[in-house]
């Protein structure tokens, strides 16, 4: 049996030991192969002249699509080469040739796999709606790189928003102020509130759409619908923390505060200080959390009705 160079059988075991190998095997199509198809990142030690040879760069990138960063620019203009990569992660569009960053074809096989493929997709098909669709519908992230007209298309946005309800953050003004784009946005992240429209944040049933989901969403709130009780008792209901963007007189609502603490002990912490002087309210914190006893009164903490409720807690609680 004949046995293989030495260089040969360290290719094999790794690819990378290419690295090392003289001059004259980097150049060896046989040994280029053979450490490439080990390991695809072994194509940079590849020798330049054997880098347009679409037998081993093809090798390399159907081995690890990150092979295609060490291609020649003639190599970066396969078409097989560049769609074996963005179908492992589109992301591998970037090392793609200008001419196949515009190949459509090769788009909508990388958006399917990546929404940061379209950042590196050409000017035409960031406004291309199939290619932009097929991306916000893989990930509504996409809508970031899409081109100012798709991110003000009503259809597109929808599509992006009921996938990530963050993705509103990447719409228009005008779709961040459309009560529809808005709910649908809220019903895949109560979050999304953050990015509405300042008349939407407003908007009393959108508002309660996404704290009585989320609490802590009344923090995108406006100011006067973190004032209004009984928007802010469904917050504290659902999440006793919310009681922290509470306005200032409802954390000094005895009600509010009650609801609050009983959820959550530690929301304690956001009451009025004459409330963390009041012993029910304390009680209640307590029973839920002993931990709480840390925000109450100096007073009850003297209390030894309050400390012996705190230190034999066993109830459960979610922050």
């Amino acid at each position: 049996m004949k046995v293989p160079p030495r260089n040969t059988i360290q290719v094999n075991q790794n690819g990378t030991a290419l690295r090392f190998a003289a001059a004259g095997l980097k150049r060896d199509r046989d040994v280029a192969i053979d450490a490439v198809k080990q390991d695809g990142l072994a194509l940079r030690y590849v020798s330049p002249e054997l880098l347009s040879n679409t037998a081993i760069v093809r090798s390399a990138v159907s081995q690890t699509w990150e092979a295609l960063k060490f291609a020649n620019q003639e190599s970066r203009d396969d078409e097989a080469a560049v769609l074996a990569a963005v179908l492992q992660n589109g992301a591998a569009l970037r090392y793609a040739s200008s001419n196949l960053k515009g190949d459509r074809g090769i788009a909508l096989a990388a958006v399917t796999q990546s929404h940061e493929a379209l950042e590196h997709a050409s000017v035409d098909l960031k406004n291309d709606k199939g290619v932009v669709y097929a991306a916000v519908l893989h990930d509504g992230n996409a809508l970031k790189f899409a081109s100012e007209e798709l991110r003000a298309h009503r259809e597109v946005v929808l599509a992006a928003v009921t996938q990530n309800g963050l993705a509103l953050q990447f719409a228009t003004e005008s779709l961040k102020a459309d009560r529809d784009v808005a709910m649908a946005a809220l019903m895949e992240n109560t979050n999304a509130l953050r990015h509405a429209s300042d008349g939407l944040k407003a908007d009393r049933n959108v508002v309660l759409s996404a704290v009585m989901s989320n609490g802590m969403a009344l923090q995108y709130a406006s100011r006067d619908l973190k004032a209004d009780k009984d928007m802010v008792l469904a917050a504290v209901k659902r999440k006793g923390l919310a009681l922290k963007f509470a306005s200032p007189e409802l954390q000094a609502d005895s009600e509010v505060v009650n609801a609050a603490v009983t959820q959550n002990g530690f929301a304690m912490q956001f009451a009025s200080d004459e409330l963390k002087a009041d012993r029910n309210v304390v009680l209640a914190a307590v029973k839920n959390h002993g931990f709480s006893l840390q925000f109450a009164s100096k007073d009850c903490k003297m209390d030894k009705k309050i400390a012996l409720a705190a230190v034999t807690d066993e109830q459960l609680f979610e922050v």
